[in-house]
């Protein structure tokens, strides 16, 4: 995922002018997920979320013009294809970079990967209450392309993302910010609809590596989506550059509890990834082949 995996970006050279050279960068994932429940029913589900940029090169004012686009997409499993989109020009001016068009919301910028977001049945019926934007979530049941701006600045160890995005269900603001120092990382977010001031989202999480581990714990008040505020616990262990395995916790007043495992073994241009989620007397087991990039 664009916001939450740990796939190495590729970078490709188009054509070169000099000073002004033309890139583009490409991460993302794609996996196909088999899964049973224990009431007996199985299912798969295919998972696309990849993203990233074009660059089209400095000007002699030092100023980088470019395109950003990212797409997640869910479908299978019984559950209807659903997916959001986001395309939108940009202008960077060093640490400093203006979205405009349909940006991806500023909200889910500092969201790393967790025992939860890699499954793509919970990131079709779980995540929207976890790591979501309002504006991904709206869009995968049935609103359109948003129009907006976002802005995006790095000052020293603190990064800032705001952005304004209008739906046709209402504007939806969003502001982020993370503080980097250096293991850890400590961020907070809030969206809100500026048509209905009441609801809103936000979250506060400390992410960081302890040795080869890889820890998150976040609290959100998801008032848009669950109504309810979500404890988040995650953390992954790298045994090996190969294989990986972690465990976490999600509590909800409005859901209960969810625990989760997983382990991954990546075999080079793919990875195999087997993981069980249990909540309230029931269990989700899913075998998954996937590629990063």
């Amino acid at each position: 995922m664009k916001n939450l995996t740990t796939g190495t970006a590729l970078l490709i050279a188009l054509a070169s002018t000099g000073a002004h050279a033309q890139t583009a960068t490409i991460n993302g994932i794609v996996q196909l997920d088999f899964s049973t429940t224990s009431g007996g029913s199985s299912f798969k589900l295919g998972l696309a979320d990849f993203g990233g940029d074009v660059s089209f090169g400095a000007t002699d004012s030092g100023l980088t013009f470019g395109i950003e686009y990212d797409a997640y997409a869910v479908a299978g499993g019984g559950l209807p294809i659903s997916g959001s989109y986001a395309l939108s020009a940009f202008v960077q001016s060093g640490n400093q970079r203006l979205n405009i068009g349909a940006p991806l919301s500023a909200y889910s910028r500092f969201a790393p990967e967790t025992v939860f977001n890699t499954n793509a049945y919970l990131g079709a019926t779980l995540l929207p209450g976890t790591s979501f934007s309002v504006s991904r979530f709206i869009q995968m049941n049935g609103d359109v392309l948003p129009l907006g701006v976002r802005y995006d600045g790095e000052f020293g160890a603190f990064s800032l993302s705001a952005s304004v995005l209008r739906h046709t269900s209402g504007t939806i603001y969003a502001l982020a910010g993370e503080y980097d120092m250096g293991k850890v990382q400590v961020s907070a977010g809030y969206e809100g609809v500026i048509s209905a001031p009441g609801p809103h989202n936000a979250y506060v999480q400390v992410a960081g590596q302890v040795g080869n581990g890889r820890y998150l714990a976040r609290i959100s008040d998801r008032k848009f989506i669950m109504g309810a505020v979500v404890t988040e616990l995650s953390y992954l262990h790298d045994f090996s550059d190969k294989f990986s395995a972690g465990a976490g916790y999600i509590y909800s007043a409005s859901g209960g509890s969810i625990y989760g495992l997983n382990a991954t073994y990546d075999f080079g241009p793919a990875y195999i990834r087997g993981s069980v989620y249990g909540a309230a007397g029931s269990t989700l087991a899913t075998i998954g082949i996937g590629s990063e990039f």
